[in-house]
């Protein structure tokens, strides 16, 4: 349920932002930070399942949290500026979610490699 809140959130924001703006560049963007919400909840998910821990608490894991999304687009829309407080947390979303992606790649090669060095 909470996916479609956050599908819901980002597209009235870029909607509204396509009203304000004539610009070709707000459907695309506002669809690539959308996109970021629902990227961060399954790529957190999946890595749970995959390596069978949490993802670690770190600073990059704290900025996709959910709440702090919300409160930065409503921050953002008291401002008069929601698009740009969706952006803003669009992108820091997305670094979390690469973030993620490559600490899971970088776990993935490490028995690979170590058993590359001990095979004769």
């Amino acid at each position: 349920m909470d996916r479609y809140s956050d599908l819901a959130i980002g597209f009235a924001v870029t909607l509204a932002a396509s009203q304000l703006y004539d610009a070709v560049w707000v459907w695309p963007t506002g669809f690539a930070a959308t996109t970021s919400f629902l990227m961060a909840s399954y790529v957190t998910k999946e890595s749970q399942i995959r390596f069978q821990r949490p993802y670690p608490n770190s600073l990059m894991n704290k900025l996709k949290c959910r709440d702090l999304r919300i409160l930065v687009v409503a921050v953002g829309a008291v401002l008069g500026h929601p698009l740009v407080g969706l952006l803003a947390i669009g992108l820091f979303t997305h670094l979390a979610v690469f973030q993620i992606l490559a600490a899971g790649w970088h776990t993935t090669l490490e028995p690979s490699v170590a058993r590359a060095t001990e095979t004769p």
